[in-house]
C-alpha cells in the first residue's frame, strides 16, 4: 500500500490482485501460475509451480516489468 497508494490496492482481490502484480513486474503469475496461486490462497488443492510463484513475487517487490 505505501508504494502504490491505498486506493490503487487496498480494494484488489483474486484474478484482479493477479492482474495488478503481473502488471506491475510479476510476470511469472501469468495464466496457471497466478491461477493455481489463488486457488492455494483461498484453501483449494493446488499443485502450483512454488517456483514461478516465488518468482513473481520477486519481480513484484523488485518493480521488474
Amino acid at each position: 500500500m505505501a508504494r502504490f497508494g491505498r486506493e490503487t490496492v487496498a480494494g484488489l482481490a483474486g484474478a484482479a490482485w493477479i492482474d495488478f502484480v503481473v502488471a506491475h513486474g510479476g510476470s511469472d503469475w501469468t495464466g496457471d501460475s497466478g491461477a493455481t496461486l489463488l486457488r492455494a490462497a483461498y484453501g483449494g488443492q493446488a499443485p502450483g509451480n512454488r517456483a514461478s510463484w516465488l518468482a513473481g513475487a520477486r519481480g513484484f517487490i523488485k518493480g521488474r516489468t
